[in-house]
Protein backbone atom coordinates (compact mmCIF):
# COMPACT_ATOMS: atom_id res chain seq x y z
CA UNK A 1 0.00 0.00 0.00
CA UNK A 2 1.66 3.19 -1.17
CA UNK A 3 -0.15 6.13 0.39
CA UNK A 4 1.59 9.47 0.84
CA UNK A 5 -0.67 10.30 3.75
CA UNK A 6 -1.03 6.85 5.30
CA UNK A 7 -0.14 8.15 8.75
CA UNK A 8 -3.09 10.55 8.73
CA UNK A 9 -5.43 7.73 7.80
CA UNK A 10 -4.19 5.32 10.45
CA UNK A 11 -3.99 7.89 13.26
CA UNK A 12 -7.27 9.64 12.60
CA UNK A 13 -9.55 7.49 14.75
CA UNK A 14 -12.01 7.90 11.90
CA UNK A 15 -14.94 5.56 11.32
CA UNK A 16 -13.17 4.71 8.06
CA UNK A 17 -10.76 2.61 10.12
CA UNK A 18 -11.02 -0.56 12.16
CA UNK A 19 -7.51 -0.89 13.57
CA UNK A 20 -7.65 -4.53 14.58
CA UNK A 21 -3.85 -4.49 14.82
CA UNK A 22 -3.61 -1.84 17.54
CA UNK A 23 -6.49 -3.22 19.58
CA UNK A 24 -5.04 -6.73 19.38
CA UNK A 25 -1.63 -5.46 20.54
CA UNK A 26 -3.27 -3.68 23.50
CA UNK A 27 -5.18 -6.82 24.48
CA UNK A 28 -2.01 -8.91 24.24
CA UNK A 29 -0.12 -6.32 26.29
CA UNK A 30 -2.77 -6.57 29.02
CA UNK A 31 -1.88 -10.26 29.21
CA UNK A 32 1.88 -9.73 29.13
CA UNK A 33 2.14 -10.89 25.50
CA UNK A 34 3.11 -9.45 22.14
CA UNK A 35 2.84 -10.36 18.46
CA UNK A 36 5.75 -12.78 18.59
CA UNK A 37 3.84 -14.93 21.08
CA UNK A 38 1.34 -15.71 18.33
CA UNK A 39 4.22 -16.75 16.06
CA UNK A 40 3.09 -14.16 13.56
CA UNK A 41 6.48 -13.03 12.31
CA UNK A 42 7.68 -16.47 11.35
CA UNK A 43 4.91 -16.46 8.74
CA UNK A 44 6.28 -13.37 6.98
CA UNK A 45 6.50 -15.26 3.68
CA UNK A 46 2.78 -15.97 3.90
CA UNK A 47 2.08 -12.30 4.67
CA UNK A 48 4.07 -11.28 1.59
CA UNK A 49 2.00 -13.66 -0.53
CA UNK A 50 -1.17 -11.96 0.70
CA UNK A 51 0.34 -8.67 -0.37
CA UNK A 52 1.39 -9.98 -3.77
CA UNK A 53 -2.11 -11.27 -4.48
CA UNK A 54 -3.44 -7.83 -3.58
CA UNK A 55 -1.41 -5.62 -5.91
CA UNK A 56 1.16 -7.77 -7.65
CA UNK A 57 4.10 -6.64 -5.48
CA UNK A 58 6.08 -8.60 -2.94
CA UNK A 59 8.22 -7.69 0.01
CA UNK A 60 11.18 -9.56 1.46
CA UNK A 61 12.45 -7.10 4.04
CA UNK A 62 10.76 -8.50 7.17
CA UNK A 63 11.02 -12.25 7.00
CA UNK A 64 12.57 -12.72 10.41
CA UNK A 65 11.49 -12.09 13.97
CA UNK A 66 12.40 -9.01 15.93
CA UNK A 67 15.84 -10.38 16.82
CA UNK A 68 16.59 -11.81 13.40
CA UNK A 69 15.41 -15.25 14.45
CA UNK A 70 13.51 -16.95 11.68
CA UNK A 71 11.11 -18.62 14.09
CA UNK A 72 9.85 -15.17 15.13
CA UNK A 73 9.60 -16.10 18.81
CA UNK A 74 12.65 -14.35 20.28
CA UNK A 75 14.45 -17.71 20.11
CA UNK A 76 12.19 -19.18 22.79
CA UNK A 77 9.33 -21.10 21.15
CA UNK A 78 8.64 -22.83 24.44
CA UNK A 79 7.43 -19.46 25.84
CA UNK A 80 4.62 -19.49 23.30
CA UNK A 81 3.46 -22.92 24.44
CA UNK A 82 3.35 -21.91 28.10
CA UNK A 83 1.31 -18.71 27.79
CA UNK A 84 -2.48 -18.54 27.88
CA UNK A 85 -3.69 -16.61 24.85
CA UNK A 86 -6.70 -14.28 25.15
CA UNK A 87 -9.65 -14.59 22.77
CA UNK A 88 -9.00 -12.27 19.83
CA UNK A 89 -11.22 -10.92 17.05
CA UNK A 90 -10.22 -13.56 14.50
CA UNK A 91 -9.52 -17.20 15.26
CA UNK A 92 -6.67 -17.29 12.75
CA UNK A 93 -4.11 -15.06 14.41
CA UNK A 94 -2.52 -13.52 11.32
CA UNK A 95 -5.75 -11.63 10.59
CA UNK A 96 -5.67 -9.98 14.01
CA UNK A 97 -2.63 -7.96 12.89
CA UNK A 98 -4.35 -6.32 9.94
CA UNK A 99 -6.11 -2.97 9.59
CA UNK A 100 -9.45 -2.55 7.83
CA UNK A 101 -9.94 0.67 5.86
CA UNK A 102 -13.03 1.91 4.04
CA UNK A 103 -11.83 3.35 0.74
CA UNK A 104 -13.13 4.16 -2.71
CA UNK A 105 -14.27 0.98 -4.42
CA UNK A 106 -11.92 0.67 -7.43
CA UNK A 107 -14.82 -0.69 -9.52
CA UNK A 108 -17.10 2.27 -8.73
CA UNK A 109 -17.33 5.22 -11.10
CA UNK A 110 -18.49 8.36 -9.31
CA UNK A 111 -21.28 10.05 -11.20
CA UNK A 112 -22.33 6.88 -13.03
CA UNK A 113 -26.01 6.67 -12.10
CA UNK A 114 -26.38 3.25 -13.70
CA UNK A 115 -23.58 1.68 -11.66
CA UNK A 116 -24.61 -1.17 -9.35
CA UNK A 117 -21.28 -1.00 -7.51
CA UNK A 118 -21.15 0.38 -4.00
CA UNK A 119 -19.06 3.58 -3.68
CA UNK A 120 -17.01 2.19 -0.79
CA UNK A 121 -14.96 -0.98 -0.53
CA UNK A 122 -13.19 -2.65 2.39
CA UNK A 123 -9.42 -2.68 2.12
CA UNK A 124 -7.42 -5.04 4.32
CA UNK A 125 -4.03 -3.49 5.03
CA UNK A 126 -1.21 -5.78 6.20
CA UNK A 127 1.79 -3.83 7.58
CA UNK A 128 5.28 -5.11 6.84
CA UNK A 129 6.14 -4.49 10.50
CA UNK A 130 3.39 -4.89 13.12
CA UNK A 131 5.29 -2.49 15.38
CA UNK A 132 5.44 0.25 12.73
CA UNK A 133 2.29 0.24 10.62
CA UNK A 134 3.22 3.63 9.12
CA UNK A 135 6.29 2.15 7.43
CA UNK A 136 4.16 0.63 4.70
CA UNK A 137 2.59 -2.67 3.86
CA UNK A 138 0.38 -4.38 1.34
CA UNK A 139 -3.34 -4.36 0.86
CA UNK A 140 -6.20 -6.09 -0.90
CA UNK A 141 -9.90 -5.27 -1.24
CA UNK A 142 -12.37 -7.79 0.11
CA UNK A 143 -14.12 -7.67 -3.27
CA UNK A 144 -10.98 -8.65 -5.25
CA UNK A 145 -11.18 -11.93 -7.11
CA UNK A 146 -7.96 -13.17 -5.50
CA UNK A 147 -9.14 -12.33 -2.00
CA UNK A 148 -10.05 -15.84 -0.83
CA UNK A 149 -6.69 -17.28 -1.88
CA UNK A 150 -4.82 -14.32 -0.43
CA UNK A 151 -6.48 -14.69 2.96
CA UNK A 152 -5.82 -18.41 3.16
CA UNK A 153 -2.16 -17.71 2.35
CA UNK A 154 -2.07 -15.37 5.34
CA UNK A 155 -3.75 -17.71 7.81
CA UNK A 156 -2.46 -20.97 6.32
CA UNK A 157 -4.58 -23.91 5.29
CA UNK A 158 -3.90 -27.50 6.17
CA UNK A 159 -4.52 -30.17 8.77
CA UNK A 160 -3.59 -27.80 11.62
CA UNK A 161 -6.14 -25.21 10.53
CA UNK A 162 -9.78 -25.65 11.48
CA UNK A 163 -12.00 -25.12 8.38
CA UNK A 164 -14.76 -23.82 10.66
CA UNK A 165 -12.38 -21.18 12.01
CA UNK A 166 -11.56 -20.08 8.46
CA UNK A 167 -15.27 -19.93 7.61
CA UNK A 168 -16.00 -17.87 10.74
CA UNK A 169 -13.19 -15.40 10.00
CA UNK A 170 -14.30 -14.97 6.41
CA UNK A 171 -17.82 -14.33 7.67
CA UNK A 172 -16.47 -11.61 9.98
CA UNK A 173 -14.70 -9.96 7.04
CA UNK A 174 -17.88 -10.22 5.00
CA UNK A 175 -19.81 -8.50 7.81
CA UNK A 176 -17.30 -5.64 7.85
CA UNK A 177 -17.74 -5.40 4.09
CA UNK A 178 -21.54 -5.04 4.33
CA UNK A 179 -21.41 -1.57 5.91
CA UNK A 180 -20.12 1.75 4.54
CA UNK A 181 -18.38 2.73 7.78
CA UNK A 182 -16.53 0.88 10.52
CA UNK A 183 -18.02 2.86 13.37
CA UNK A 184 -17.89 0.88 16.64
CA UNK A 185 -21.67 1.16 16.99
CA UNK A 186 -22.37 -0.31 13.56
CA UNK A 187 -19.82 -3.09 13.93
CA UNK A 188 -20.85 -4.06 17.46
CA UNK A 189 -24.55 -3.95 16.58
CA UNK A 190 -24.05 -6.17 13.53
CA UNK A 191 -22.01 -8.69 15.50
CA UNK A 192 -24.68 -8.82 18.22
CA UNK A 193 -27.43 -9.26 15.61
CA UNK A 194 -25.52 -12.20 14.14
CA UNK A 195 -24.99 -13.74 17.60
CA UNK A 196 -21.21 -13.48 17.32
CA UNK A 197 -19.36 -13.10 20.61
CA UNK A 198 -16.45 -10.66 20.32
CA UNK A 199 -14.23 -9.14 23.02
CA UNK A 200 -15.81 -5.78 23.91
CA UNK A 201 -12.41 -4.09 23.69
CA UNK A 202 -12.66 -4.30 19.91
CA UNK A 203 -15.65 -1.94 20.05
CA UNK A 204 -14.36 1.33 21.45
CA UNK A 205 -17.67 2.94 22.35
CA UNK A 206 -18.81 3.79 25.85
CA UNK A 207 -22.21 2.83 27.22
CA UNK A 208 -23.48 6.42 27.23
CA UNK A 209 -22.82 6.95 23.53
CA UNK A 210 -24.18 3.50 22.70
CA UNK A 211 -27.44 4.31 24.53
CA UNK A 212 -27.78 7.74 22.90
CA UNK A 213 -27.45 6.36 19.39
CA UNK A 214 -29.71 3.41 20.12
CA UNK A 215 -32.38 5.68 21.63
CA UNK A 216 -32.26 8.00 18.62
CA UNK A 217 -32.82 5.12 16.19
CA UNK A 218 -35.52 3.46 18.29
CA UNK A 219 -37.48 6.71 18.55
CA UNK A 220 -37.39 6.89 14.75
CA UNK A 221 -38.78 3.35 14.56
CA UNK A 222 -41.75 3.82 16.92
CA UNK A 223 -44.05 5.73 14.49
CA UNK A 224 -43.49 3.05 11.85
CA UNK A 225 -44.69 0.39 14.27
CA UNK A 226 -47.69 2.48 15.36
CA UNK A 227 -48.77 2.92 11.75
CA UNK A 228 -48.31 -0.71 10.78
CA UNK A 229 -49.95 -2.41 13.79
CA UNK A 230 -53.71 -2.61 14.34
CA UNK A 231 -55.27 -0.41 17.03
CA UNK A 232 -55.99 -1.56 20.56
CA UNK A 233 -54.05 -4.12 22.50
CA UNK A 234 -51.45 -4.41 19.73
CA UNK A 235 -50.19 -0.97 20.75
CA UNK A 236 -49.14 -2.06 24.21
CA UNK A 237 -45.59 -1.19 25.19
CA UNK A 238 -44.73 -4.87 25.28
CA UNK A 239 -45.92 -5.40 21.72
CA UNK A 240 -44.26 -2.16 20.64
CA UNK A 241 -40.96 -3.32 22.12
CA UNK A 242 -41.22 -6.67 20.37
CA UNK A 243 -41.78 -5.03 17.00
CA UNK A 244 -38.96 -2.52 17.48
CA UNK A 245 -36.63 -5.40 18.34
CA UNK A 246 -37.82 -7.29 15.25
CA UNK A 247 -37.05 -4.29 13.04
CA UNK A 248 -33.72 -3.81 14.79
CA UNK A 249 -32.57 -7.36 14.09
CA UNK A 250 -34.40 -7.56 10.73
CA UNK A 251 -34.09 -11.34 10.63
CA UNK A 252 -37.57 -12.72 11.37
CA UNK A 253 -39.72 -12.04 8.31
CA UNK A 254 -42.81 -13.42 10.03
CA UNK A 255 -42.64 -10.77 12.76
CA UNK A 256 -42.03 -8.07 10.17
CA UNK A 257 -45.04 -8.92 8.00
CA UNK A 258 -47.24 -6.07 9.31
CA UNK A 259 -44.59 -3.55 8.21
CA UNK A 260 -43.88 -5.37 4.96
CA UNK A 261 -47.56 -5.13 4.07
CA UNK A 262 -47.97 -1.57 5.31
CA UNK A 263 -45.06 -0.24 3.26
CA UNK A 264 -45.34 -2.67 0.34
CA UNK A 265 -41.76 -3.89 0.78
CA UNK A 266 -40.32 -6.79 -1.24
CA UNK A 267 -40.09 -9.74 1.16
CA UNK A 268 -36.77 -10.96 -0.23
CA UNK A 269 -35.14 -7.58 0.47
CA UNK A 270 -36.78 -6.81 3.80
CA UNK A 271 -33.70 -7.54 5.95
CA UNK A 272 -31.44 -5.42 3.74
CA UNK A 273 -33.94 -2.55 3.63
CA UNK A 274 -34.51 -2.38 7.39
CA UNK A 275 -30.81 -2.64 8.13
CA UNK A 276 -30.11 0.18 5.68
CA UNK A 277 -32.92 2.30 7.09
CA UNK A 278 -31.52 1.84 10.60
CA UNK A 279 -28.11 2.84 9.21
CA UNK A 280 -29.57 6.02 7.73
CA UNK A 281 -30.99 6.94 11.14
CA UNK A 282 -27.53 6.26 12.59
CA UNK A 283 -25.88 8.63 10.09
CA UNK A 284 -28.59 11.20 10.76
CA UNK A 285 -27.42 11.22 14.39
CA UNK A 286 -23.78 11.71 13.35
CA UNK A 287 -24.67 14.36 10.79
CA UNK A 288 -26.04 16.50 13.62
CA UNK A 289 -22.85 15.98 15.65
CA UNK A 290 -20.72 16.84 12.62
CA UNK A 291 -22.52 20.01 11.52
CA UNK A 292 -20.76 22.56 13.72
CA UNK A 293 -17.19 21.22 13.22
CA UNK A 294 -17.79 21.01 9.45
CA UNK A 295 -19.00 24.62 9.35
CA UNK A 296 -15.88 25.70 11.27
CA UNK A 297 -13.73 23.82 8.74
CA UNK A 298 -15.53 25.51 5.83
CA UNK A 299 -15.03 28.94 7.40
CA UNK A 300 -11.34 28.22 7.88
CA UNK A 301 -11.02 27.29 4.20
CA UNK A 302 -12.72 30.54 3.27
CA UNK A 303 -10.95 32.95 5.61
CA UNK A 304 -8.21 31.27 7.63
CA UNK A 305 -6.36 28.89 5.33
CA UNK A 306 -3.65 31.43 4.53
CA UNK A 307 0.07 31.30 5.33
CA UNK A 308 1.26 33.17 8.40
CA UNK A 309 4.02 34.88 6.37
CA UNK A 310 4.24 36.45 2.94
CA UNK A 311 4.55 34.14 -0.08
CA UNK A 312 5.21 34.55 -3.80
CA UNK A 313 2.48 35.09 -6.36
CA UNK A 314 3.07 31.58 -7.71
CA UNK A 315 2.64 30.08 -4.26
CA UNK A 316 -0.51 32.11 -3.71
CA UNK A 317 -1.94 30.71 -6.94
CA UNK A 318 -1.10 27.20 -5.78
CA UNK A 319 -2.89 27.75 -2.47
CA UNK A 320 -5.92 29.25 -4.24
CA UNK A 321 -6.19 26.18 -6.46
CA UNK A 322 -5.87 23.80 -3.51
CA UNK A 323 -8.46 25.67 -1.44
CA UNK A 324 -10.94 25.82 -4.30
CA UNK A 325 -10.63 22.10 -4.99
CA UNK A 326 -11.16 21.23 -1.33
CA UNK A 327 -14.15 23.57 -1.05
CA UNK A 328 -15.76 21.92 -4.07
CA UNK A 329 -15.28 18.44 -2.60
CA UNK A 330 -16.56 19.61 0.78
CA UNK A 331 -19.66 21.13 -0.83
CA UNK A 332 -20.26 17.97 -2.84
CA UNK A 333 -20.19 15.63 0.15
CA UNK A 334 -22.22 18.04 2.28
CA UNK A 335 -24.79 18.39 -0.50
CA UNK A 336 -25.06 14.59 -0.83
CA UNK A 337 -25.58 14.20 2.92
CA UNK A 338 -28.06 17.05 3.17
CA UNK A 339 -30.10 15.96 0.16
CA UNK A 340 -30.48 12.34 1.31
CA UNK A 341 -31.31 13.31 4.89
CA UNK A 342 -33.76 16.02 3.78
CA UNK A 343 -35.61 13.55 1.55
CA UNK A 344 -35.69 11.12 4.44
CA UNK A 345 -36.86 13.72 6.96
CA UNK A 346 -39.47 15.28 4.65
CA UNK A 347 -41.04 11.95 3.73
CA UNK A 348 -40.95 10.81 7.36
CA UNK A 349 -42.57 14.02 8.64
CA UNK A 350 -45.19 13.99 5.91
CA UNK A 351 -46.34 10.50 6.81
CA UNK A 352 -45.89 10.20 10.55
CA UNK A 353 -46.45 13.75 11.81
CA UNK A 354 -48.72 15.29 9.18
CA UNK A 355 -50.61 12.03 8.47
CA UNK A 356 -50.18 12.73 4.78
CA UNK A 357 -49.31 10.52 1.83
CA UNK A 358 -47.12 7.46 2.40
CA UNK A 359 -45.81 7.40 -1.18
CA UNK A 360 -42.65 9.46 -0.62
CA UNK A 361 -41.63 7.46 2.45
CA UNK A 362 -42.34 4.14 0.74
CA UNK A 363 -40.20 5.19 -2.21
CA UNK A 364 -37.40 6.25 0.12
CA UNK A 365 -37.59 2.95 2.01
CA UNK A 366 -37.46 0.94 -1.21
CA UNK A 367 -34.19 2.65 -2.13
CA UNK A 368 -32.79 2.71 1.43
CA UNK A 369 -29.77 0.47 0.71
CA UNK A 370 -28.55 2.82 -2.03
CA UNK A 371 -29.11 5.88 0.20
CA UNK A 372 -27.31 4.16 3.08
CA UNK A 373 -24.10 3.61 1.11
CA UNK A 374 -23.95 7.05 -0.49
CA UNK A 375 -24.81 8.80 2.76
CA UNK A 376 -22.18 6.76 4.58
CA UNK A 377 -19.58 7.57 1.93
CA UNK A 378 -20.23 11.31 2.27
CA UNK A 379 -20.41 11.36 6.08
CA UNK A 380 -17.23 9.37 6.75
CA UNK A 381 -15.24 11.47 4.28
CA UNK A 382 -16.43 14.66 5.96
CA UNK A 383 -15.81 13.25 9.42
CA UNK A 384 -12.32 12.00 8.53
CA UNK A 385 -11.29 15.31 6.98
CA UNK A 386 -12.68 17.43 9.83
CA UNK A 387 -11.10 15.31 12.57
CA UNK A 388 -7.71 15.32 10.82
CA UNK A 389 -7.91 19.08 10.17
CA UNK A 390 -8.60 19.69 13.87
CA UNK A 391 -5.51 17.67 14.83
CA UNK A 392 -3.24 19.27 12.22
CA UNK A 393 -4.21 22.85 13.05
CA UNK A 394 -5.30 22.65 16.69
CA UNK A 395 -1.97 23.71 18.25
CA UNK A 396 -1.56 26.82 16.07
CA UNK A 397 -2.89 30.22 17.16
CA UNK A 398 -6.17 30.83 15.29
CA UNK A 399 -5.24 27.72 13.25
CA UNK A 400 -2.82 29.87 11.23
CA UNK A 401 0.04 27.83 9.76
CA UNK A 402 3.35 28.52 8.08
CA UNK A 403 3.35 27.96 4.34
CA UNK A 404 4.80 24.43 4.33
CA UNK A 405 2.54 23.19 7.11
CA UNK A 406 -0.44 24.79 5.41
CA UNK A 407 0.46 23.16 2.09
CA UNK A 408 0.71 19.75 3.78
CA UNK A 409 -2.61 20.27 5.57
CA UNK A 410 -4.39 21.24 2.37
CA UNK A 411 -2.89 18.31 0.46
CA UNK A 412 -4.04 15.90 3.17
CA UNK A 413 -7.54 17.45 3.16
CA UNK A 414 -7.72 17.10 -0.61
CA UNK A 415 -6.66 13.46 -0.36
CA UNK A 416 -9.13 12.57 2.40
CA UNK A 417 -12.09 14.21 0.71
Amino acid sequence: MHDRYLRYTLESGSTRIFNCLDITKNILSDHGLDASDLELTKNADQRSTLAANGDGQTNTSHKNGKNGDSNGSHGHPQDYESKQLPTLFFENHGLNFSIFIKDMNPDYRRGDESSTEKPIGTKIYVPFDVDNAHAGGKSIFASDRGFRNAITELIGEGTHIDPQAIARDLELINILDTMPALDPFLVRDMMMSRGMEIDERYFQINDTEWDRIQDHIRQRIRPMVSLALPDGVMHSEERMGEMIDAIWKAQDVRKLMPLIKAFLLPVEKTGEIFYAWKGIAFFEYHYKQLSEPAINFARWLQDGAKPSHSITAQEEEEFDTLREGIRNKLKGHWSTSTTILKNYSDSYEQLFKEQGSAVAFMNFMADAPNHFWHLGDAIIRLQHAVETWEKMTGLADDRTLEAENLRLTLLVMDDLL
